[in-house]
């Protein structure tokens, strides 16, 4: 088997309705543990006291007993009699060890299937716990799903709290790590919103299906509690598979990460002497180590497409053994205490769902700018051009799509084509808030065509954010080619006067920063920038009477040291303000108009 620990499809956003979720079904996770914990001394009597008289009623215990000897025959277990008659049974239990009397007479209260039965059974398994790391049977008492319940208000009540318990600790780690895995991309690609409603309805079509399945097929099963977050995950997984279906999936392989689990939790028990705690701390030193030179291991590090492994695991782990129980007329008992048919009713309503509101069409076009993207990246330009094309189609204002047809006319010379999807791209970064990579493709394009220009205003937008990354140098020769481009155009002096301040404050070049500052009191004198041009002005000047002076002295301590020395030197001739740099008007690059 395989363990997933992440997908190559990384979130654009914060997964806020996730982390909720995971939050809430943890917290509530430790809440029931630590009142099974506060009430085990209590339980603990109630619980000794239970097993002595469970083992008295000899009818259900023969019952019982008959039942686990034909278990074991069915598995080819031998066992030391052939006989199932009432006195040997007997002789048996009376002769049993005390841990072997403790796990029959818990097996006699859950058959009961009722509430009294199921408190019973948690009460003597734990009679001899000094603690425990399971949710207390009163917590799943209130909030669990029975179907046989006949409150209309308990019912409710149990389709919804029944998704945030937990029986287990490894119960409640299989089920946040997938959440984890699966959730966040889905979140992204449906919106918060929409993924928190299909999460709710996933969990409660997996409840109904199992309501469904254990009404017909297993009716003596209608009073057991069902609880856990498998069924809305499951759905979580239905949604991811057609609308992820080609993302790699990275997962253990299984035995390995079994194989260093048990070493890690032998090396940890020696400092921590308890069995449970080192096991459970093994799984996270594993995984974290695994993890961490996942690199170096490609024979424990696998990655498969989504709908290949989700399809793999919902067809072992649930499928299989759902059907294999019914045809062997076990009805939806598989002897594994998880509700399959659970599982299956929500993945396959999230799988619907998908269908329902496109989201296979999504992740069809998403997987259609990917090959392109191929393409590119494989010379085939040609390709790239047809690929983009058809998401263009679906999509006209594709940025992504615009950008890959751009390199590829470029990369085949086609001047004309290129510049005008890549400047078709850059608006449409913009317009979206995608501002990194519409920079990104603007310096890409500035390399092949350093004339190149966009409109104004996108012209200046690109700057303040080649600004807001350092790149100063970038940023400033472009904002000054506005106002020296397209003199009518409002953004010229904004983009101007950031010119003058870039050159001046973070490439320490206040010469220039002058030189365009009094161009700017040239061009616009009533604007109303005017008293931040004063300031930096000012404080331009100052920085050159500054640099003056500090050069002046320097080579003044040169000169004494040099006559100390009686060093004969030409003294060298030190300018006082630096030499004056002419900046060229910025003329249209591009061949559009």
């Amino acid at each position: 088997m395989l363990l997933p620990y992440n997908v190559d499809r990384p979130a654009r956003q914060i997964p806020y309705v996730t982390y909720v979720l995971m939050a809430i079904n943890i917290f509530v996770f430790f809440v029931t543990v630590f009142i099974s914990n506060v009430n085990l001394p209590a339980d603990r009597v109630q619980g000794k006291a239970g097993i002595e008289s469970v083992l008295k009623d000899r009818v259900k215990v023969r019952a019982a007993m008959k039942e686990l000897l034909s278990q074991l025959r069915s598995r080819g277990l031998s066992i030391s009699t052939e006989s199932s008659d009432d006195a040997t049974i007997d002789e048996m239990v009376d002769s049993m060890q005390p841990k072997a009397r403790k796990f029959l007479a818990a097996q006699v209260a859950a058959r009961e299937n009722t509430e009294e039965g199921y408190d019973l059974y948690w009460k003597i398994k734990n009679s001899d716990a000094t603690y425990v790391m399971e949710p207390h049977y009163s917590a799943l008492d209130v909030f669990a799903y029975r179907p046989g319940d006949s409150s209309v208000i308990g019912k409710i009540v149990g389709l919804f709290g029944s998704m945030f318990l937990h029986g287990s600790l490894d119960h409640i780690i299989g089920n946040m790590l997938f959440l984890w895995v699966f959730g966040r991309a889905i979140e992204d690609a449906l919106g918060p919103r929409v993924y928190l409603g299909a999460y709710l309805l996933c969990g409660i079509a997996a409840t109904l299906l199992y309501h469904i399945m254990t009404m017909q097929f297993s009716p003596d099963a209608m009073q057991v509690p069902s609880f856990g977050a498998s069924g809305a995950i499951m759905g979580v997984l239905g949604l991811f598979a057609p609308r992820f279906y080609r993302t790699p999936v990275r997962a253990y392989f299984m035995p390995v990460f079994l194989v260093a689990s048990v070493i890690v939790s032998g090396m940890l028990y020696y400092l921590t002497h308890d069995v449970g705690i080192s096991s459970f701390l093994a799984i996270f030193v594993t995984g974290g180590i695994l993890y961490a030179y996942r690199h170096n291991l490609p024979w424990a590090i696998r990655k498969y497409p989504a709908a290949w492994f989700i399809g793999a695991w919902i067809g072992y782990s649930d499928l299989y053994p759902a059907i294999h129980a019914l045809t062997w007329g076990k009805g939806t008992d598989t002897g594994d205490g998880t509700a399959h048919w659970a599982h299956i009713g929500g993945f396959f309503f999230g799988m619907m769902y998908a269908v329902l509101i496109g989201a296979h069409k999504e992740g069809k076009h998403e997987f259609m700018l990917e090959d392109a993207e191929k393409a590119y990246n494989l010379g085939d330009m040609i390709g790239a051009v047809s690929y983009s094309q058809n998401v263009l189609e679906r999509e006209p204002g594709n940025p992504n799509a615009y950008e890959i047809m751009g390199k590829a006319w470029m990369k085949q010379s086609r001047e004309e084509e290129a510049l005008d999807n890549l400047e078709i791209s850059i608006d449409n970064y913009l317009r979206i808030g995608e501002r990194e990579k519409a920079a990104a493709a603007y310096l890409m394009t500035l390399e092949k065509y350093p004339l190149f220009i966009l409109k104004s205003e996108s012209q200046l937008a690109i700057g303040n954010q080649l600004a807001k990354e350092c790149n100063f140098k970038a940023a400033a020769e472009n904002l000054i080619k506005i106002p020296y481009t397209f003199p009518d155009a409002k953004e010229g002096e904004v983009a101007l006067l950031r010119g003058a301040q870039l050159y001046f404050q973070h490439m320490n070049e206040p010469q220039k920063a002058l030189q365009l500052l009094q161009y700017f009191w040239q061009k616009y004198p009533e604007s109303q920038w005017m008293p931040q041009v004063e300031r930096t002005w000012k404080m331009a000047q100052h920085q050159i009477e500054q640099d003056a002076q500090e050069k002046a002295r320097i080579a003044a301590e040169e000169q004494a040291a040099a006559a100390e020395s009686s060093v004969s030197s030409a003294p060298q001739r030190v300018r006082a303000v630096a030499p004056s740099v002419e900046l060229e008007p910025v003329r249209p690059g591009n061949s559009k108009k």
